[in-house]
């Protein structure tokens, strides 16, 4: 097997700081020192039963630093075994590196000499205009919604719908039909961010026997954002204008055309719509496993 070629510039790259910083401080611990250790970041969200008692034991049996840099001794010895048993290799756990796909990329970009200041400007530019793209949807979806319900829109469209005369399941599947349509037109950001919400009080206000199994908060809204989500992922592969498809034909071969990627999304279609039947006429489908890790 002929050796990576490794660019002279590898040997000019600074340690991630943090986990130098984190070295020292494992080495001064060593020497009898008492620190303490702050770290950042939050979770948005409750955290499930099985993971604080996960982290009890972890307090318990003093697992509460960072890992090393290179992953645990434990994993890395895990993944040579694996491709010894796999693919018999005989592989030195010390080869085994446990990092961030994306640190990966900008190392294996760099040893291939394939970044340069050109490269990493068109990502950086590409990195900032979707940043900038994103957050300006969520700006203008943020104060589209709240002037529509300043001014009584969400009333309007509520009683509309319910004009509409179709009953709580009628209703849900005149929506979704709806959601179909415009995902011909419109990414799912702009779905997710404007119309969603404008339709979340109708959905919760329905009449619609949505199992919750005493754990789930607002199950009838939990169902709903699956079904448009898996109503969306269908309308990006249907013809004419699904947005996946002209996805993949960027990346095919020429001689692929686009008439052979219509024929060949027929099969996920129907797989797509035979999801969405199951998740509509069988609702416990997305809220038990919720419940399953929300509730013990």
């Amino acid at each position: 097997m002929e050796p990576v070629r490794i660019a002279d510039r590898m040997g000019r790259i600074q340690p991630f700081f943090v986990m130098d910083l984190l070295a020292r401080a494992q080495a001064l611990e060593r020497q009898g020192r008492d620190l303490v250790h702050m770290e950042v970041g939050e979770p948005d969200f409750p955290t499930p039963e099985p993971i604080l008692h996960a982290g009890q034991q972890a307090l318990e049996a003093g697992r509460t630093r960072y890992t090393p840099a290179l992953g645990l001794p434990a994993l890395r010895q895990a993944i040579a075994a694996h491709y010894g048993t796999r693919f018999a290799l005989d592989l030195d756990p010390g080869c085994v590196a446990v990092t961030p796909g994306a640190s990966g990329a900008l190392l294996l970009a760099l040893a291939n000499r394939r970044l340069d200041r050109r490269v990493l400007r068109g990502v950086v530019l590409q990195t900032m205009n979707t940043s900038a793209y994103i957050f300006a949807i969520f700006i203008g979806a943020t104060v589209f919604a709240l002037v529509l319900r300043v001014l009584g829109g969400d009333e309007l469209i509520q009683s509309a719908l319910g004009g509409l005369g179709l009953g709580p399941e009628g209703l849900i599947l005149f929506v979704l039909f709806m959601v179909f349509l415009l995902g011909f037109f419109l990414d799912w950001i702009e779905i997710s961010l404007i119309i969603l919400p404008l339709l979340g009080p109708v959905v919760a206000g329905l009449d619609l026997p949505i199992p919750g199994y005493g754990v789930v908060e607002q199950p009838r809204l939990v169902w709903f954002a699956l079904l448009v989500a898996a109503t969306l992922q269908t309308s990006f592969l249907t013809p004419p204008v699904g947005f996946a498809l002209f996805y993949l034909k960027g990346v095919c071969p020429p001689e692929v055309r686009l008439l052979d990627i219509y024929r060949g999304v027929v099969p996920f279609i129907l797989l797509q719509l035979l999801g969405v039947a199951l998740v509509f006429l069988f609702p416990g489908l997305t809220t038990w496993l919720p419940a399953l890790a929300y509730g013990h």
